[in-house]
C-alpha cells in the first residue's frame, strides 16, 4: 500500500469515523446512567473544549478485528446554552490533539442534523443518530436485563462500525471513564420518526472502488440492473442460479424516478415487479427498518400476486461468544394467513444500498414485525 501524506486521511487505521469513503457505518455507545446527569470525572478524556458541554464522551479500546482504533475518543459537545433553537451540538472523533471527524462541520442549526428516539421502560434504548452522505451513524446508550426475572439491568458500553459488506466492529468503552447525557438531548434534536434529518438528500449512485484491474466483491455480484440504473440490491440466491435484483433510475428521490424488482440471469429476466419504470412504481414498496444494540435489519417489500416478498439485510452481533454476522436474501410468504414462509438466502458477494434515507421515498410496512404493531407517527 503506498503511503500518504500526512493529515486527516494519512491514519494507518481508516476509521469508518473517521474516513468519508468508508461503508454505511452504525455507532452504539453503551453506557451507564442513562438519565443521570453526572459530572465529567478528572480522568475522562474528551474531544470538547473547556467552555463546552460533554453530553457524552467515551474512550475506545481494542476492537473485535483488531487493535485498531484503540487510544481514540468518541464525544458529543455543546455551547454552554443549548436547546432546540439556540447554541450547537457536535459530534467528534479522534484524539484531542488530532480530531479526524466533526459532525456538522456548520455549527449553526446543528441541532436539526440530529435525531433523537427512546424506547423500552426496563430495558431502555436511547438512540442519536445522523447521516453524514450515505454514511449513518447511531450514538445509543442501551440498559439491558441479562436473566429475565433477576432484578438486574448490568450496562454495557461499546462502539460499533456496520459496513454493507463484511464483519461488522465492535469497540468497548473504558467503564470507568464514560459520561453519558443522551437522554438529557430528548427536547433539543428532532423527534426521530425513522426519517432522514433535512436538509434530505436523495440516493446517489455507488462509484466502483477497484483499481489496478482487480474487481471488488460488489464488482464481482452478478446483477439484472442496466447501465445507468442504480443497484439498490443484487446478489444470487443460494443452491440457484437465480439473481434478484432492486434496479432504481439513476436519479430516485420522493416522487422522482423509478424503482423495479428483477429476478432470473443476465441473459434473462423470468419475474419483474411492476411491469412499468414510472415514478408510480415507488408506492409499490415499502420499507422498514429496526435497530438495538449490535442488531439491526431492513427490508424491501412488495405484494404481487398472491404473495408478498421481502429482500432484507440482516446484522446480528449480540450473542456472547460468536462472531457477529450478516445475512441478506429474500422472502416469499402466502397472504393466505395459513400459507408457509419461504427464505431464500443469497450466496457469495452482495451489493446492499438500503440505507435509512429510503423512508423519504417508501412507504413503511405496517404489516412487517420490524414495525412492532404497526408504523410509527410520522412514517408514511
Amino acid at each position: 500500500m503506498a503511503c500518504k501524506k500526512s493529515g486527516p486521511e494519512s491514519s494507518p487505521f481508516r476509521s469508518p469515523f473517521s474516513s468519508p469513503l468508508q461503508p454505511v457505518v452504525a455507532v452504539f455507545l453503551v453506557a451507564s446512567s442513562i438519565h443521570a446527569h453526572s459530572a465529567l470525572a478528572a480522568d475522562t478524556p474528551t474531544l470538547c473544549q473547556p467552555d463546552e458541554q460533554v453530553y457524552f464522551s467515551c474512550p475506545v479500546k481494542k476492537s473485535n478485528l483488531g487493535p485498531g482504533g484503540a487510544g481514540k475518543t468518541v464525544s458529543l459537545c455543546a455551547s454552554q446554552t443549548l436547546s432546540a433553537k439556540e447554541g450547537y451540538l457536535q459530534y467528534r472523533f479522534g484524539t484531542p490533539g488530532r480530531i479526524e471527524l466533526s459532525y456538522p462541520e456548520q455549527r449553526q442549526g446543528s441541532q436539526q442534523q440530529f435525531l433523537f428516539s427512546s424506547v423500552g421502560s426496563q430495558d431502555v434504548y436511547t438512540t442519536l443518530r445522523f447521516i453524514r452522505g450515505q454514511y449513518e451513524y447511531l450514538l445509543q446508550s442501551a440498559r439491558q436485563q441479562t436473566k429475565p426475572g433477576d432484578g438486574k439491568w448490568p450496562v454495557r458500553r461499546s462502539l460499533m462500525a456496520r459496513p454493507p459488506e463484511g464483519a461488522a466492529m465492535n469497540w468497548s468503552c473504558d467503564e470507568d471513564r464514560t459520561q453519558d447525557r443522551l437522554a438529557e438531548l430528548a427536547d433539543i434534536a428532532i423527534a426521530d420518526d425513522g426519517r432522514e434529518p433535512e436538509p434530505a438528500k436523495a440516493i446517489k449512485a455507488t462509484k466502483p472502488a477497484s483499481a489496478g484491474g482487480k474487481k471488488t466483491d460488489a464488482e464481482k455480484t452478478p446483477r439484472l440492473c442496466r447501465e445507468g440504473e442504480k443497484t439498490l440490491f443484487s446478489c444470487r440466491l443460494e443452491n440457484s442460479k437465480q439473481v434478484v435484483s432492486l434496479c432504481a433510475s439513476s436519479s430516485l428521490s420522493s416522487g422522482e424516478g423509478y424503482l423495479q424488482f428483477r429476478q432470473g440471469s443476465p441473459a434473462k429476466v423470468t419475474k419483474q415487479f411492476p411491469a412499468t419504470e414510472t415514478a408510480d412504481s415507488l408506492r409499490k414498496f415499502t420499507y422498514t427498518q429496526y435497530s438495538r444494540y449490535q442488531v439491526s435489519q431492513q427490508e424491501i417489500g412488495f405484494k404481487d400476486g398472491k404473495y408478498r416478498y421481502r429482500i432484507y439485510d440482516a446484522y446480528a452481533g449480540d450473542t456472547p461468544g460468536e462472531k457477529p454476522e450478516r445475512h441478506h436474501g429474500l422472502t416469499r410468504t402466502p397472504l393466505d394467513p395459513d400459507g408457509k414462509e419461504h427464505d431464500q438466502p443469497c450466496a457469495g458477494p452482495v451489493v446492499s444500498e438500503m440505507n435509512a434515507s429510503l423512508r423519504d421515498i417508501l412507504s413503511c410496512d405496517p404489516d412487517s414485525a420490524l414495525e412492532m404493531g404497526g408504523c410509527g407517527a410520522g412514517k408514511k
